[in-house]
């Protein structure tokens, strides 16, 4: 299970968790995953903090951090796959531990087009001085508002999308129809893109 994934002349080391079965890893108490698994798996690797730690057990990542206070007390970085019913127990689990949200990368969307599932990336608070302080310098004001309000028409074009999509996907219009939300675009383009069928 454990992969060093350290490079040579790193100051830090890499331990990724990762079960290949679902089913051994719910099966397993989690919490023995990180506290009687890791802890021997770092020595026997011979890795020294600061860790980064990759933590990807199909659902078990709360209780699983929950038995790892070496792991975190001694990690700087902490990257978990979460889907989205499983984020804020790891997230608040995270919080707690002292670790900051830095980043969330690699959204992934299911066939409806919701948020499926993503891997939140966590900062120990030992290195909050790696926080933004500013989002931007004063100076650059202008061109902040003119960004700000780019994003905010692509914003609220967007939601018009999703719920033209809630209203109108399940709509009974064939594939090669006009679209009934008067886009313009045939329906199988536009909000009968998600459907189920």
């Amino acid at each position: 299970m454990p992969e060093n994934a350290s490079g040579g002349s790193s100051s830090s080391s890499s331990l990724l968790i990762r079960s290949k079965n679902p089913r051994r890893c719910q099966a397993e108490n989690p919490l023995k995953l990180l506290s009687e698994f890791a802890g021997p798996a770092l020595k026997e690797l011979s890795l020294e903090p600061p860790f980064l730690l990759k933590l990807d057990v199909q659902g078990a990542e709360k209780a699983a951090l929950k038995g790892a206070r070496y792991v975190l007390e001694n990690c700087s970085v902490v990257v978990c796959e979460a889907d989205i019913d499983d984020f804020q127990d790891i997230n608040a689990t995270l919080l707690e531990a002292g670790f900051f949200l830095y980043d969330l990368t690699t959204l992934q969307r299911l066939r409806d087009g919701t948020l499926g599932w993503f891997y939140p990336v966590y900062v120990s608070g030992k290195l909050a001085h790696l926080k933004p302080q500013a989002f931007w310098d004063t100076g650059d004001n202008a061109a902040v508002i003119e960004v700000q309000e780019a994003r905010r028409k692509m914003i609220l074009e967007q939601n018009s999308k999703i719920l033209n999509r809630l209203r109108y996907g399940q709509a009974d219009a064939g594939r090669n129809d006009p679209c009934p939300c008067g886009s313009g675009q045939k329906f199988k383009h536009c909000c009968g893109s998600y459907r189920a069928d």
